[in-house]
């Protein structure tokens, strides 16, 4: 699938001369996909798979753009049950 961006001039010529239209290209498939995960819409191992990266170089990548996981309420919440009902179960 191709999607176009249309940048006004100023814009354009701007990022042309910061990086070529590969590494442009890229650095937008991954704030798009850095939202998608940011909103809930990818876990991290759907988001390393859709970036071509390996379990521990998506870990890196978020690392480096001090992105932490998406750990709300709820899932500590849930995760203290699961704790709780492993400690009746001995």
């Amino acid at each position: 699938m191709s999607i176009t961006i249309d940048f006004p001039d100023p814009i354009a010529r701007e990022l042309r001369g910061l990086m070529s239209e590969a590494d442009l290209n890229r650095k937008v498939l991954e704030a798009l996909l850095l939202e998608a995960y940011h909103n809930g819409a990818l876990s991290r191992g759907r988001l390393a798979e859709l970036l071509g990266l390996s379990f521990h170089e998506c870990e890196e990548f978020l690392q480096k753009r001090e992105i932490s996981y998406n750990y709300n309420l709820d899932a500590l919440e849930e995760d203290r049950r699961a704790i709780e009902l492993l400690k009746s179960a001995r």
